[in-house]
């Protein structure tokens, strides 16, 4: 018997290193799943790339509860409200953010040790066009 293994055409295009910078990009899936730990939970958001480098590229990107601030600049990106004094505004619906457009910095990863083949990540989000926010001029720091 032949052995198979089912390569799909976005299992290829995942593999693409993409040149590191800001992209538009689509939400194609939010879902929560068990970490590793068995303890927490993670949130997991599907990209896919619209243009340049990244065209038809997917990404997979975690939110971690035991990191909530790193969902920060995505919450902000999609549109939704936070503030110091409240945090983020508690009707914010992850998954009502499947089909959003938004930017995307993506750069290339090796993993925490830095020995782990090249991967795609997005360290920032912010809006995309049209909306009345500038793109962050670096990772971390509110654009002014």
């Amino acid at each position: 018997m032949a052995i198979r293994l089912n390569i799909t055409p976005t299992d290829v295009k995942a593999q693409k290193l993409v040149r590191p910078g800001w992209y538009n990009v689509k939400v194609v899936e939010v879902k929560e799943e068990l970490a590793k730990d068995k303890e927490s939970t993670n949130i997991v958001v599907d990209i896919v790339g619209l243009e340049g480098d990244a065209d038809g590229v997917p990404v997979k990107n975690w939110f971690s509860e035991k990191f909530p601030q790193g969902g920060i600049s995505f919450v902000k990106a999609c549109g939704g409200q936070v503030s110091e004094e409240t945090g983020v505004d508690p009707s914010f619906d992850w998954e009502r953010q499947v089909g959003k457009t938004v930017k995307a910095h993506i750069v290339t990863n090796r993993g925490k040790d830095g020995q782990q083949p090249p991967r795609n990540s997005v360290d920032e989000w912010a809006p995309s066009a049209g909306v009345a926010a500038p793109v962050p001029q670096g990772a971390g720091f509110d654009a002014i």
